[in-house]
């Protein structure tokens, strides 16, 4: 599977900047567990010869516990079935919608990331290496409990282009 930015990205670190990009209530919400910073990127996959659109959302917060409300709060509102088969110790979930879009999302320390693409068939396989690959740059950049964009923006550098 390969990854490649393809230049439509929202990026937001002051209230107004979220209110702008995830409009209202998500933004309050957002917002009151501790928002720092956050970055949307959207990339071109390329799995099996089929060419797609995916997006990356990462939100970092002041600690662990605001990430986690953000899971917790994405959990109980669209739900999904958990990921125990992916190695991390980190919260994963994913969720298909109808039969051909799906998100999975995850928290690690104090980030909170969602992957989303279409899943042709129902078949997640593209987005969860593009949630693999994030989460080793992740978890390789940042400190245990605080990251600044400059460290989010490191961590995703280039492109996360991987064969899985």
């Amino acid at each position: 599977v390969g990854f490649t930015p393809n230049g439509a990205s929202n990026y937001a670190e002051t209230f107004d900047e979220l209110l702008e990009w995830a409009g209202e209530p998500d933004a309050s919400t957002i917002w009151s567990y501790g928002f720092q910073t956050g970055a949307e990127i959207k990339y071109n996959t390329d799995y099996s010869g089929i060419t797609n659109e995916a997006t990356a959302i990462a939100f970092v917060f002041d600690d662990a516990v605001g990430a986690q409300m953000m899971y917790d709060d994405l959990n109980s509102e669209i739900g999904g079935s958990d990921i125990t088969d992916w190695g991390w110790d980190a919260p994963a979930n994913q969720r298909i919608i109808g039969s051909d879009y799906g998100i999975i999302y995850f928290r690690v320390r104090c980030i909170f990331c969602m992957m989303a693409a279409d899943t042709p068939g129902g078949d997640t396989t593209a987005i969860r290496c593009m949630a693999d690959e994030m989460l080793t740059r992740i978890i390789g950049t940042i400190d245990n409990e605080s990251a600044s964009w400059g460290m989010i923006k490191r961590a995703w550098a280039g492109s996360p282009d991987t064969e899985h």
